[in-house]
């Protein structure tokens, strides 16, 4: 299985759109979850994994959340010992939340249970089903870069 392929079906990337996908293709497994490890805190997992040390604002805009709503499960992540806080080298007045140990065996135990749920799935496609896959994550990822470039409305604010 390509790196590519493997990324989307683990969803090993920042929740962008792909999870949904994947979310109901594993409708129906309930060992996608570990202990204390509900879908939010699976995406602040990947997000850190994939951003490395951040800010909570930094977290809270890739996750398109408020800040007080990233903090909060932050909070719980962190109570687990799968994140931990630090100053920030370039700030000393703010703080860097990173995935720890744990919260990196976490997530790789996440993405081992959605591998084993959608790997005989995707093994019974044949080459050009295959290739239909890859064509349709290049999509995505397209357009999912085009949406990260185009701001989102704010939710509260009123135009006109």
């Amino acid at each position: 299985m390509s790196t590519g392929l493997l990324r989307f079906a683990t969803a090993g990337s920042v929740d962008d759109g792909k999870s949904t996908l994947i979310g109901r293709l594993l409708y129906d497994s309930k060992s996608i979850l570990i202990d204390q490890l509900d879908d939010v805190g699976q995406r602040l997992l990947a997000l850190l994994d994939e951003l490395g040390p951040s800010r909570v604002s930094t977290l809270a805009a890739a996750d398109h959340s408020s800040q007080p709503t990233i903090t909060t499960q932050l909070q719980r992540l962190e109570a687990s010992g799968w994140v931990h806080r630090a100053s920030d080298p370039d700030d000393a007045r703010a703080t860097v939340i990173s995935l720890s140990a744990e919260g990196h065996a976490a997530l790789e135990s996440v993405r081992r249970a959605r591998l084993a749920v959608l790997s005989p799935a995707l093994d019974q496609l044949d080459g050009p089903a295959l290739d239909r896959v890859r064509v349709a994550i290049d999509v995505m990822n397209e357009l999912l870069a085009a949406a990260a470039d185009t701001p989102a409305p704010h939710p509260t604010r009123k135009d006109g």
